[in-house]
C-alpha cells in the first residue's frame, strides 16, 4: 500500500500513488525503489462510477422500485 498525492503541473493535475521500498544496505550504502504510479484515470472513472451508482439509485427511489423494509 502506497500513498495517495496529488500532482499540480501546468495545464493538468495528476493524482499519484507512491510506494517506497527500502533496499538492504551492504558497506555503508543504503538504497530504496520507488514507484511513482499515475492513478488519475482510475481514479477519475471511479468518481464516474459512484456518481452512476448514486443517480441510479435516486431513479430507483423515484419510480418506487426500491424495497422498503
Amino acid at each position: 500500500m502506497g500513498e495517495s498525492w496529488t500532482l499540480t503541473l501546468p495545464g493538468r493535475t495528476l493524482k499519484l500513488n507512491i510506494k517506497v521500498n527500502p533496499l538492504p544496505g551492504t558497506r555503508g550504502r543504503h538504497g530504496a525503489v520507488i514507484l511513482f504510479e499515475d492513478i488519475t484515470d482510475v481514479t477519475a472513472l471511479q468518481e464516474q462510477l459512484f456518481q452512476s451508482e448514486k443517480l441510479a439509485t435516486i431513479g430507483q427511489d423515484g419510480c418506487g422500485y426500491r424495497s422498503r423494509g
